[in-house]
């Protein structure tokens, strides 16, 4: 897992994910909750006028298909964790399908609508990758 952090600060702690499998389903599954840490690189933008931290953090061990709900946070002082969101695991072996879409613009056709239902059936694609620019130019 990777994401971004804008901090006044320099992080002095690793990044952290914690993950639920859905097979846990309730405080006596407290021991369910799998904690993994990572690492944080410093960027800083050409212009110097912006520092942003790239948090990485390797998840390895999944259960094939299992759903975990997860969570991640900056290693830096005073930092919260993020909401809640969920993702599916990749399969042991075989085909994965996946969606690539970009420059999707605004037409007509409901592109949006389409791309949901693909992940909520999960029988249509297994992940969906968007590579930008989904407005229209006016």
């Amino acid at each position: 897992m990777s994401w971004i952090t804008h901090e006044a600060v320099a992080p002095q702690a690793p990044p952290v994910v914690e993950l639920v499998p859905s097979t846990a389903s309730s405080s006596s599954d407290a021991l369910a909750l799998i904690r993994v840490t990572g690492v944080t690189h410093e960027h800083t933008t050409p212009g110097e006028n912006r520092t942003l931290y790239l948090h990485f953090v390797r998840l390895t061990q999944l259960l094939p298909r299992a759903k975990y709900s997860y969570t991640v946070k900056s290693g830096g002082e005073g930092s919260v964790a993020s909401k809640q969101f969920s993702f599916r695991a990749p399969y042991a072996e075989g085909e994965t399908k996946i969606d690539i879409f970009g420059d999707m613009g605004i037409y007509q056709w409901n592109n949006m609508e389409w791309l949901e239902k693909d992940c909520a059936e999960g029988t249509a694609a297994d992940a969906i990758v968007h590579m930008g620019k989904h407005a229209a130019e006016r």
